[in-house]
């Protein structure tokens, strides 16, 4: 039996309560949410406005957490072993897409009961193929939430190639590859996101690297990283 680390338990516990602290945030203050408006949130006093911001900032942080210890625990497995490869794929990647299935289904029959949302067999065939249709708004509106599980199963069929890319690389290589995914996938995009709101135009690039090897890539790498002692 496996001993349990305390310390990624409480990490784990911690990321939980931001991402559920994040998301309640979104449902109660317009302003934080996709397409919602700042006329509550300019209300409130600059001592509730301060708070709600940090919150919503910390909360923001669940997420790569949780990515952060994947990456800890995940990367330095033998996948290049059939047998571990198969477990890994039984056992962790398909019992993930199932659950993700039958909740997609359970959730977009409550939207259909409760809130008498418009759906049909179409949406719930596509949906579970991870395709969108446009005009039903049907994620972007109402499951809008659901992108991180399509990328943790994006991350999870790439992990094998990903993994042994990282392990048998230099500590030189793994930091590059941090730096230009650090570069394309977050500082660039925030830079431009905030000269937007500014009205101050910024040349964007056309550089595209795919969700399961940027951000949550980066993530994972730091986990690793961090249970090396770099």
């Amino acid at each position: 039996m496996k001993k349990r680390i305390l310390t990624l338990d409480v990490i784990r516990s911690i990321a939980i309560v931001l991402v559920v602290a994040c998301h309640s945030l979104q449902q109660t203050i317009p302003a934080f949410n996709i397409d919602g408006s700042s006329q509550q949130f300019v209300s409130y006093s600059i001592i509730k406005q301060i708070l709600a911001v940090s919150v919503f900032i910390l909360g923001r942080t669940g997420v790569p957490l949780f990515l952060i210890l994947s990456g800890y625990l995940m990367i330095d497995r033998p996948y290049n072993n059939k047998s571990y490869l198969k477990h890994f794929l039984l056992h962790n990647l398909l019992p993930l897409l199932v659950c993700f299935e039958i909740w997609t289904v359970i959730y977009e029959l409550f939207l259909k009961k409760v809130f008498d949302l418009h759906i049909v067999l179409k949406d719930y065939f596509l949906s579970g193929l991870f395709l969108d249709n446009p005009a039903s708004k049907l994620f972007s509106v109402y499951l809008w939430h659901y992108w991180y599980i399509p990328a943790i199963l994006g991350l999870y069929l790439t992990l094998p190639f990903l993994a042994n890319a990282i392990v048998k690389s230099s500590r030189e290589v793994v930091n590059l590859f941090l730096g230009i995914s650090i570069l394309f996938t977050m500082l660039l995009p925030e830079v431009s996101a905030v000269l937007s709101v500014e009205r101050k135009s910024m040349v964007t690039t056309t550089i595209s690297i795919g969700t399961a090897l940027s951000f949550s890539a980066v993530y994972f790498a730091f986990g690793y990283l961090i249970k090396q002692g770099h």
